[in-house]
């Protein structure tokens, strides 16, 4: 499903595909056959001739281990909260290669999630599997992506953790709901809808 939104005469197109899959080759076709100038968000197009706006998704893996290194942590843990795609393992492999580079270590704790699967519990479970095999072993923990953070939350409440006392938590993606946690969730995000529309407003050269 392609969802259109009309600016002016000009016509921004986000990428509504399932985590994980990619936009097609008629996508693409039809998008350059358009007679307005585009802007695909969330997905990286190479260049293509086509106007493109995503975050850098290696950058904010490694915007993440920065911020943990800095507040002094060197035993960290990757939580891996969504199923394999090329964003996401890219921005885990951002994480993990900063901060081994930086001298910290890193735990994966894998959650076996799957597309079209059930992501309740599944996070909660994981780290629990850990904690019981491997003790508390972390002091810092990226999630790879915030949509999982009540679930964490709730697992270090039932297990007596304290954040940020025991343990500093950070998430990936600006949500909502991120503010509302106790202590709010400091998270790497950007707005690739406010830059498209900046970007809207310059020559439709392809960017």
């Amino acid at each position: 499903e392609i969802a259109q939104c009309l600016v002016g005469s000009e016509m921004c197109i986000r990428d509504r595909v399932t985590p994980g899959s990619r936009i097609s080759s008629s996508d693409i076709m039809l998008i350059a056959s358009l007679p307005v100038p585009v802007v695909v968000l969330h997905c990286e197009l190479g260049g293509i001739g086509i106007s493109a706006v995503s975050d850098n998704p290696a950058s904010g893996g490694m915007m993440a281990a920065s911020c943990l290194i800095r507040h002094g942590h060197r035993e960290l843990a990757l939580l891996v909260t969504e199923p394999p795609s090329d964003s996401f393992d890219m921005r885990c492999r951002g994480f993990r290669e900063f901060a081994e580079l930086s001298g910290a270590r890193v735990r994966v704790i894998e959650t076996g999630i799957h597309i079209g699967e059930s992501y309740r519990g599944i996070c909660y479970q994981a780290l629990e599997r850990h904690l019981k095999e491997h003790g508390r072993d972390f002091t810092g923990l990226f999630l790879g992506s915030s949509s999982a953070a009540l679930e964490v939350y709730k697992f270090f409440s039932d297990h007596k953790i304290a954040i940020p006392a025991d343990v500093s938590v950070i998430g990936h993606d600006r949500l909502a709901s991120n503010e509302f946690l106790s202590p709010p969730l400091a998270c790497i995000g950007t707005d690739p809808e406010a830059v498209s529309y900046t970007h809207l407003t310059l020559p439709t050269t392809p960017y």
